[in-house]
Parts: structure tokens; sequence; C-alpha cells
């Protein structure tokens, strides 16, 4: 059934086909005139005809009166009964259940016979329950309330969570004010004996709940951040505030309580909302040439400055000085089976530092690594042999800690090199292209094909072994013709050109990357099932071609998997710094990191192809990290320190940095730059190094206490004992602004607070705070 505020009412049957279709029935009409509806639920009914209650008001009598006369008029609230009887297809009214005026919601309670539940609603009026049901006694039972609350102030449900196991059942309700509390029915045989409801946790106020079968609470917020909370208690504590339908006072029984800290629920994650937004500015204040957007969201003690920016954000794990600027950087695993990175390795102009990771990184001497020269590059090989390429050969690494050495002839210098878990490719100076493989019977590098360009390779870059095959197909070689070949790397074939990508004039390719992007929702045909069809397997992945330029420029083709043409060309401007690209593995799948001005990274997520700036220092090199402390993590070369961080939150188009507010934000503006040394006003031709950027920020809220009153109701509350436990419970810390922001004055109060925030360093430099009966008040 759903249901306008006004009159109609239409009913629905939802089925299924023979193909197991969802099918949906033309609509019944239940409509009702001079009839309001304030809530509209389905009873639980079993395999009995559908029943629905709505919580409605008839106005035709106030309708009919003139204007001067109906101030006088008193509209009767009713919970009203709907039957769907499936036999004649037809929707009747079964009755009117009257219900107190200050009722506002409806609960339908789990049913069904038996001890599933007793069926019925629970319908929520300002400070107590009640239950309703067809051929039932109305049942009440009051709702505990806050120390600090006034009698004369209603407390009101505003969102409310069912959640259902077998043989048991509990409803979690959450007032106006965010406090949860637990109710749960006594019945028996489909008769309720006992409505109890107890004080569960305090959250902020949410639009709704959602209880989930494996232990958490997702609260969707009104303001501020949705929060996700997992649960460390059922709310059985004896000791916690509750009411029962049978106490001597009924729904006029009176339980006080203080809120607490959290006790049955423990905050795990949090969705960044910023509703509702109050203000905003576009500008670019951190001088970055790209504008961040300055938004005031929330309300109350939860307002908060959100500086947004485009872009993932970074958290950093460590940050260490290096012995000198290092050029590259890489990690491997000690075996293919470990879980984990086991080494980091730095080259310097001359000289290599191996660091091995475990609960700490440091330094070693005795993994076999040259250390007196610049490594090009370093790759585990799928014997679990490690292979180091410096300008002057090449070392292979055997388990047994063996080294075999190759040089190049003739004196000659390896100018670049790309390698895979089996293949090693290496380009001497004149353009000479040697392809290695590991033999698998020797355990060593054996040469099988060379070929010349005739021209100076500036970079490579080797797919990776596909799932199920032995080597690679293609091998890619950027040189300075301003050109980027594909060759095959087929044992057929060996080193065949297959296609080549023209680049602009004076665009000299300085790096190039061919990556699988998995994940984009391609899938390979796997094994024939029972039904005759093809069983979908894991996707096989489109290969990529990256080409970064000296113009800061990337171009991105797609490369055919069989024929190894280029299509599907893109390109995209990332700086004014040429282009370098590091493949990475982020959670457990290939991306690329194009390294320029700014950082940007290419990965795949949720089916769609993603390519964001990171906002975080330009990096020099980075390589994939993980450990046990730290997973999908990445290891990076900027300047001369050695970094350790990882991304939050993938998919997000902008990254958060959120400053806390006292008060409901009002509005914001950029104020002039003021001198850091003097606190003047600085000229507009000024040094723009001694200026402190700073946003005014307006705050207010109307009856809400200043700081110092909260502390002396904090003082004056916590020293009234409700019992026993308490007492033992006095030296933990004090609720939060968030379960006092309810604080609330019995008359009219403004507090309107002046916040300047240095928006580079992002901090208040200055709080000013304005009340009615200060002079400066306006």
């Amino acid at each position: 059934m759903i249901a306008a505020v006004e009159r109609q009412k239409f009913v629905y049957i939802v089925n299924r086909d023979n193909k197991a279709q969802l099918t949906i029935s033309s609509p019944l009409e239940a409509h009702k005139s001079h009839s309001i509806c304030h809530d509209l639920c389905g009873i639980d009914m079993g395999f009995d005809n559908p029943l629905f209650a709505s919580l409605e008001q008839n106005v035709e009598s106030y309708d009919r009166k003139p204007g001067s006369a109906r101030a006088n008029v008193v509209v009767p609230k009713g919970v009203c009964l709907w039957e769907m009887d499936l036999g004649l297809n037809h929707v009747i009214k079964k009755v009117t259940l009257p219900v107190p005026s200050s009722a506002h919601c409806l609960i339908p309670v789990p049913g069904g016979g038996g001890t599933d539940g007793p069926s019925g609603v629970l319908v929520c009026c300002e400070n107590f329950l009640l239950y309703k049901k067809l051929d039932h006694e109305e049942i009440s039972c009051a709702i505990p309330r806050r120390l600090e609350t006034g009698s004369e102030r209603g407390l009101v449900i505003v969102s409310f969570a069912v959640h259902r196991m077998k043989d048991f059942f509990f409803i979690l309700i959450q007032s106006e004010f965010g406090d949860i509390y637990k109710v749960e029915l006594t019945h028996e045989e489909g008769i309720v004996r006992e409505i109890v409801c107890r004080y569960f946790d305090t959250v902020p106020v949410a639009n709704a709940l959602c209880v989930l079968k494996s232990g958490y609470l997702f609260v969707a917020a009104e303001f501020g951040n949705h929060l996700f909370y997992q649960f460390t208690g059922i709310g059985s504590d004896a000791s916690d505030p509750r009411c029962s339908s049978t106490h001597p006072l009924g729904r006029e029984a009176i339980i006080a309580f203080k809120p607490r800290p959290l006790k049955n629920l423990a905050l795990v994650d949090e969705l960044p909302s910023l509703s509702p937004i109050t203000d905003l500015k576009v500008l670019d204040a951190q001088g970055t040439g790209t504008p961040q957007i300055y938004a005031l969201c929330g309300r109350g003690p939860r307002s908060t400055l959100r500086i947004l920016q485009h872009g993932l954000g970074v958290e950093e794990m460590a940050d260490n000085e290096l012995p000198g600027r290092a050029r590259a950087v890489w990690t491997t695993k000690l075996t293919r089976d470990s879980p984990f990175d086991g080494y980091i390795i730095v080259s310097f102009e001359g000289s290599s530092l191996v660091l091995q990771i475990g609960d700490t990184v440091e330094e070693v001497t005795d993994s076999a690594f040259l250390t007196n020269v610049s490594t090009l590059h370093v790759s585990l090989m799928h014997d679990d042999s490690f292979v180091q390429v410096h300008e002057l050969g090449i070392c292979h690494i055997l388990k047994s800690k063996r080294v075999n050495e190759w040089r190049p002839p003739g004196g000659r210098r390896i100018k670049a090199v790309a390698a895979n878990e089996r293949q090693l490719v290496i380009s001497l100076s004149g353009g000479e292209l040697i392809l290695f493989e590991v033999d698998d019977d020797a355990h060593a590098l054996t040469e099988v094909s060379r070929r010349n360009l005739n021209v100076e390779t500036t970079c490579m870059a080797i797919q990776a072994v596909p799932e199920g095959r032995v080597r690679a197909s293609f091998l890619a070689v950027g040189g300075l013709d301003n050109m980027v070949r594909i060759l095959s790397l087929d044992r057929d074939r060996n080193l065949r050109q297959l296609a080549t990508q023209l680049l602009p004039n004076n665009a000299t390719p300085e790096s190039v990357c061919l990556v699988t992007m998995t994940g984009l929702g391609g899938t390979k045909a796997g094994p024939v099932n029972k039904a005759g069809a093809n069983a979908a397997t894991e996707d096989t992945g489109v290969i990529c071609l990256h080409v970064g330029l000296n113009t800061g420029v990337m171009i991105r083709s797609v490369v055919d998997p069989v024929l190894g043409t280029l299509m599907h060309q893109r390109s995209r401007f990332l700086g004014g710094r040429a282009v370098r690209f590091n493949v990475v593995s982020l959670c457990g799948r290939p991306a690329v990191l194009a390294l320029s001005e700014k950082s940007w990274l290419c990965y795949t997520f949720h089916h769609k192809l993603h390519c964001v700036p990171l906002n975080y220092d330009p990096l020099e090199c980075v390589a994939s990290f993980s450990s046990l402390q730290c997973v999908d993590g990445f290891v990076a070369i900027t300047g001369g320190s050695l970094r350790i961080f990882r991304c939050q939150r993938l998919g997000e188009v902008f990254s958060q940095t959120v400053l806390p507010l006292s008060f409901t934000p009002r509005a914001l503006a950029p104020l002039p730059h003021i001198s850091a040394a003097t606190g003047q006003e600085m000229p507009v031709g000024g040094d723009a190094a001694k200026r402190t950027p700073a946003l005014a920020i307006v705050e207010a809220d109307h009856n809400a206490y200043d700081e110092a009153t909260k502390a002396e109701i904090r003082r004056a509350l916590k020293g009234i004992k409700l019992n026993q436990e308490e007492e033992e419970e006095e030296d933990k810390d004090d609720t939060d602004d968030m379960q006092e922001s309810l604080l609330l004055r019995s008359h009219e109060n403004i507090h309107m607070l002046l916040s300047e925030i240095d928006y580079r360093n992002k901090s208040k430099c200055i709080d000013r705070l304005y009340t009615p009966n200060s002079q400066s008040f306006r």
C-alpha cells in the first residue's frame, strides 16, 4: 500500500510469473475523503490476508467550520486497519482504533504465529508507547527520559528498526534527542503480556536505522556523517534505566537517566555526508592552482568546516630521511608465496640500499644484492630467485644465495630494462634489445632472442604473465625517434614488431607501461555448466598501454590481446613535468601511478576505470608496499625522504579535511591577507610569503549554552546519582558534545560565534563569542 498525505491510497499485488520475473498488478483504490494520513505500515499476518495500518485524522468536521470557529475544533486521530482480500481482490477498511492526538509514528510488530511474534502495531506517542491489535486490549509503556528534560517537554520518536531472529525479535527506537531505546514484548500465543522499554545508547539523530544480521547498526544521520556501529552488547544489563507496562503509573511513569558513553555500540566507520550545507565558497586558498571547495556543514556541536579537494586522500604511515637523493625504489617478496613484501631496495647515484621489512624496516647487509652500483631494476622470478639489473650487467641471485652475473659485450651499458616473473628484456646503448627467460631446469637466465632497433631506447615495459600461461605476449619500447613500438614475445615471432604509435613532434617518451586492468566487467568463457551454457569466470581484463611524454601528457591506448594493435587512444595533460609510470597493486588488482607535478592513480573500482590525483606531495618514484600493518600501501621517494602511505576511500571524487565548529555555521567569507608579524592588513602587492590567509565564519544557535555554562551543567548533573552503578563510573570520561547538544534553555536565547580560520594551516586563529547581553551583538 502507498498513500498520499490527503485522501488517496493504492494497493498493489506483487508476484512472480513462471519465469521468476517480478510482476505488479493494477492498483486497487482505497481512497477516503477528508482524511489526512500521518504514517503507514504493513502488519505481519503470516499466510492470512494482508493487513495495513494507517495513522489518520478525519478533518471533515474541521473543513465544514467557518474560519473563525476552526480554532476550537479538536480532530481525533485513529489507527485505521485496511485488509486486502485476496479472494475478492478488494480492499476494505475493517476498523479505526482511537489513539491520543500526540501519536506520530507506527512500528509494525513481527508476527506469523507461534514464537515468531504477536503481530500488531506499536503506536509512538509523546512520552509513551501504545500497543494496538485487533481484538486485543490496549497496552501502554512509558519511555525513559533524560534527567535534564522538563516534564512539560514531550518526547518524540523519530526513527526505528525492527530486527527478527529465530524465536526472538527486538525493536530499537530513537528519540529526537538521539537516545536509542530497546523495546521488548513478552507474549504468549499471540497475546502481549508486557512491554519493556530500556535505554540502550545515544547516537546522532537519524532519518533511519538499519540493523544488519551480521551484528552491525547503520545510522543514516539527519545531519553530518552517516555512522556504522558494531553491537558490543544486547542491552540486557539490569542496571540500565527501564520502564515496563506493568508500572503502577502506566503511561504517566517518569523514569530518568543520564546519557552515558557508548556501552552497547562501538563506532566502526563513517560515511561522509555534507548535509546540510549552509554556505559554500570556491577559491584557491592554498595556491596550488586548483580551487578548493570550502563548505559549512552540520548543525550544533556536530557542525564542521569541510575543505574539499579533487582527488584521493592519503594517510601517511612513515616518513624517514635517506642518506642521499634517491633515484628509484622497488619492493619485492622473499618468495612468491609470501603474503607480504620482504625487501625495499633504494637506488642512489653509485650505490643501493637494501631494507628488510618486518615489525620494523631495517637495513640488511647479507641479502646478496649489490650495494655498490646504481640499480636499474629488481624483480622476483617465478623460481624464487632475484634479478638485479645495473648499467654494467645483470645479477641473478638464486635461492641458495649463489650469484650468477651477465655482462654486456664490448663494454656497452644497459639503458633500459623491463621484467616479469619469467622474462627479462634489456636495451643496450645503441638500441639493441636482448630477451632472457628463466630456464626451469638450470634455474638460470637464458638468452632467447636479440634485435637491434637502430634507435636509442628511452623506456621499456613488458606485459605481466597472464594466468595459465608461461610467458607474456607483448613488449612496449619507446625511442628517441618519437615512436612507441609494440613487439611480440611469442616463441614463433620473437621481438617482431606488431604495432607503432607515432608521438607528436618534440614529444619524447619518458616512460611506458603495459598493464592488464582487471575488474572492468569483461569475462571469459569457462567450462560448460549443467544448463549447457558456459559459466563465466574471472574477467580477463583489458591490456592498456600508457605512454608518458616529456611534455607532461599521458597517452592511454588499448592493446588488442590477439593482434597486438593499438586502439581507443586517449590523452590527458597531467602537469608541466615529464610523466613517469610505476605499476602498483591496489586491492589485489594492478594499478598505475603516473608521476608528474601531481601524482595520478589509475585504477579500477566498481567496474569503472578511475584516474584521479593524489592530494599529496609530488613523488619521484613509487612501489607497492604490503606488510602486516599496511596491506595496500605504497613506498615512495620524494626529495630526500622515503615515505610509506596508503590511499583512503577509493572511488570518491573529493578528499576532505574536517575542522570542527562549536555552533551551527551560518555564513563564511574570505578575509583580507593579515601580516603574521604585525597583525595588520597587507597591501595587495605585498610579499605573499608573509601573508596569513584567513576565513571568517559566523556561527549561531537559538536556545544554546556557551561552553562555560555547559561545563557548569555537566558538574551539576554529575553530582546527581540515579543508581549505585553510577558511583562506580564517575571516574570515566564525560559524555561528548553530541550527547549534550540538547541541553536546551527554557527561554529564547541566541549565541553567535565569529571564528577566524587559517585555511592554509587548517587551524583556528581567533574565536569571538557574542550574546544578546554583549554590547557588540547586533
